[in-house]
């Protein structure tokens, strides 16, 4: 009778919805690792090993961008001293939004 290699996967296909809500808290590929207690190693296998979880981190990494995303919108105006536009938040936004047309460089 043959032997697998190695300890056995500890992958659970739970870990699928656990990644996608962790993107949805803005959470990055490091922190779902830290916070699942799962090597990054690991992590990177299971990615290339299972499908279903390849795809709930593509889907987790476009939620934690989209949390990113809301909350420089949302605090991209200040409420100090009446409205003020948080003009250095506003630079980096449109900088990395529209490159042609907003780097430092041009």
């Amino acid at each position: 009778m043959d032997q697998p290699f190695g300890r056995p996967t500890k992958y659970d296909p739970a870990y699928c919805d656990k990644v996608i809500e962790l993107g949805k808290l803005g959470k990055s590929f490091e922190q779902m690792c830290a916070l699942l207690n799962i090597g990054y190693t690991t992590m990177r296998r299971w990615r290339d090993e299972h499908e279903d979880f390849r795809l709930a981190l593509e889907d987790a990494h476009a939620l934690s961008q989209t949390w990113w995303e809301d909350m420089g919108q949302n605090y991209l105006v200040e409420h100090k001293d009446g409205e003020k536009i948080n003009t250095g938040l506003w630079s980096r936004s449109m900088a990395a939004r529209f490159p042609k047309n907003y780097s430092d460089r041009v």
